[in-house]
């Protein structure tokens, strides 16, 4: 029967086919849908919430694997059950469109599902020219898919960072700088961004990462700091850390300083502009006080900090307009 763009086939669930630009192994399947969707469709049948297409003699879908797999498992044992689906004439790169929207429905942007998605996508693109011309102006292209034409190919304009992030976990991964699966444990691609960034930096080996991946997610703490210090723990343990690992903790810790205090500079910008508004003097608080204390404490300890600071290659002076054009 007709229905737009597509016609209705009835197949047997057994001829049924996953798109063959997602990897099962790398998109992990979620069980407890798996198991609402088969409580379903035995308490009112199946709906046809899956679009296919034939290819080579086979009928391969679009989207819609959980509900495959469901299918699957609640008629694993009658080959000749058939079901009665939509199916379009899909080209590869809607083919691999259309599963990538359904992975960041599914899985809201797990790393391991982006840098699948994204790994995908790349060297799919690049062993089809063609298909990079037609979202890069002609002339333009160097037959590589960078970050920029991967978002315009998947409409992922408002994901360009996550696909940058991928790209960067994807290179090191080849480089075996980094053991991706274990990166990918993180919650958010930037949590895993930051972990690539540390196991990197501090070139922990790769079959100590498992174990620095896991500490941190004991103590489900992502900041940069706990990332860092985790790993570098996994590393030397109790010894001392490297030069080149303090001067990296220094200068971090400086910048840090340099951003806090710009944000202070605009809070009392704030203040003085509110307490013109208002057009009379103001009383000093209790908490004006104590902020003219810890003023005084921050003045006293950058002296001691001066003061204490032997190594003349780390760069402690103010950066004045970073701080200033906050």
């Amino acid at each position: 029967m007709e229905n737009e763009n597509h016609q209705y086939m009835r197949v047997k669930i057994i001829d049924l086919y996953p798109n063959p630009f997602r990897d099962l192994k790398n998109y992990p399947i979620d069980r407890k849908k798996i198991e609402i969707l088969k409580d379903s469709i035995d308490d009112t049948g199946f709906w046809d919430n899956i679009l296919a297409r034939e290819h080579k003699g086979k009928i391969q879908i679009a989207y819609g694997h959980h509900r495959l797999i469901a299918l699957q498992e609640l008629y694993k044992d009658k080959p000749d059950k058939s079901v009665n689906i939509p199916v379009k004439d899909l080209s590869d790169a809607l083919m691999i469109k259309i599963m990538a929207n359904e992975n960041m429905e599914d899985w809201r942007s797990t790393p391991a599902i982006i840098d699948e998605t994204v790994k995908v996508v790349k060297e799919f693109l690049e062993s089809r020219p063609n298909e990079i011309k037609k979202v890069v102006p002609t002339g333009t292209t160097t037959g590589k898919a960078g970050g920029d034409v991967i978002a315009i190919f998947l409409n992922w304009k408002k994901h360009r960072h996550l696909i940058y992030q991928a790209l960067h976990r994807l290179s090191l991964a080849d480089k075996d700088v980094i053991d991706l699966k274990a990166t990918n444990q993180a919650p958010t691609s930037h949590a895993a961004a930051t972990i690539a960034k540390q196991f990197n930096d501090v070139k922990l080996p790769l079959e100590k990462q498992e174990g620095a991946i896991k500490k941190i997610a004991q103590s489900k703490n992502y900041s940069e700091e706990n990332i860092r210090n985790t790993i570098l723990e996994e590393k030397y343990g109790n010894r001392p850390l490297p030069k080149k690992h303090l001067e990296t903790d220094f200068k971090r810790f400086v910048d840090d300083a340099y951003g806090n205090a710009a944000k202070l500079l605009i809070a009392l910008e704030k203040l003085i502009k509110l307490k013109k508004e208002l057009h009379e003097s103001l009383a000093p608080t209790t908490e004006l006080v104590a902020l003219e204390l810890v003023l005084e404490q921050v003045a006293k300890q950058i002296t001691n900090l001066k003061n204490t600071s032997s190594n003349g290659s780390i760069n402690t002076k103010p950066n004045i307009k970073l701080i200033a054009g906050k």
